[in-house]
């Protein structure tokens, strides 16, 4: 896994943010509240959400364009006393 991703600060401009994903040759950039991940920005998401406001991208900031990130907890497998996982159906339940 990459730790050194692009990223750009809420504040900045679709502009700016769009710059740094050309330079950096990513599809997407990573938002950025000082040190706290709060979004993305993709190639897909200027697509979709900036094209349409038909507006100039050093007017836009990328607050309003980002991706909230919300974080998932990992399923939990309950395993029986066995230490099977039961039955197929029971095992379905868990998913």
């Amino acid at each position: 896994m990459s730790t050194n991703v692009p990223r750009v600060k809420s504040s900045a401009t679709i502009l700016e943010a769009s710059s740094i994903m050309n330079r950096e040759k990513s599809s997407g950039v990573v938002v950025v509240e000082g040190e706290k991940v709060v979004g993305l920005i993709t190639e897909r998401g200027l697509l979709w959400k900036f094209i349409p406001m038909n507006k100039r991208p050093d007017e836009v900031s990328v607050r309003d364009m980002t991706f909230p990130m919300t974080r998932q907890r990992p399923r939990q497998r309950r395993w029986s006393r066995t230490g099977s996982q039961g039955s197929e159906s029971s095992r379905m339940k868990n998913f």
